[in-house]
């Protein structure tokens, strides 16, 4: 008896080093660490408004963007823009060294309980690679009701500047701030609502 019992005590511990995770298949894949199979079912990977949303992201996480409506990933500490799983990357993922936060040139004024009418904020940077970025909708806080606006688009080769499109209804008087991300530069757009 006590054979036995060492015997089964050895092959559990085995079992255990060499474990591997199977749904929907008794066999995975030899040197996976999980596989999923069937023919009829999906994987639905993380859904959030917003990537900025994940408390203490770190490099490899990967979400559906709900705000944006596509994939993103975490890597070199930053946000990545969106992608699409299914097709091959054709383009260079744009960077830029700095973004100027403090000399915006904004257009139009916005007015309380007054749908905003070509109001816009324009960003110059440095540092562009040419490559591509991402669109982004940015809702205020402050100053609710409004929702900054980026198109997709490339970043220029050295200098360029980026626009963000402001939208929507202001509901009260006061200043609008919207928390900026692109490329791994960050600022605060602050807009007055009259």
């Amino acid at each position: 008896m006590k054979k036995y019992i060492i015997i089964l005590v050895t092959q559990f511990f085995s079992a255990l080093s060499f474990a591997q995770v199977g749904i929907g298949t008794i066999a995975p894949v030899t040197g996976s660490l999980l596989e999923l199979k069937a023919t009829d079912k999906a994987l639905i990977i993380t859904r959030i408004a917003g990537s900025e949303a994940v408390a203490s992201p770190i490099d490899g996480m990967v979400v559906y963007d709900t705000s944006l409506n596509c994939f993103r990933s975490r890597e070199n500490g930053v946000w990545t823009p969106c992608w699409n799983c299914c097709a091959m990357p054709s383009t260079v993922l744009g960077t830029i060294t700095s973004l100027n936060c403090s000399g915006v040139v904004k257009t139009g004024t916005l007015t309380n309980g007054v749908s905003a009418n070509v109001v816009s904020s324009e960003f110059t940077y440095t540092g562009g690679n040419g490559g591509t970025f991402s669109g982004q909708a940015i809702s205020s806080s402050g100053v609710t009701g409004l929702t900054a606006t980026l198109l997709a688009g490339n970043f220029a080769t050295g200098t360029g500047s980026i626009t963000f499109i402001i939208t929507g209804t202001p509901a009260s008087t006061g200043t609008a701030s919207f928390a900026l991300s692109i490329a791994g530069q960050n600022c605060t757009l602050n807009l007055t609502v009259n």
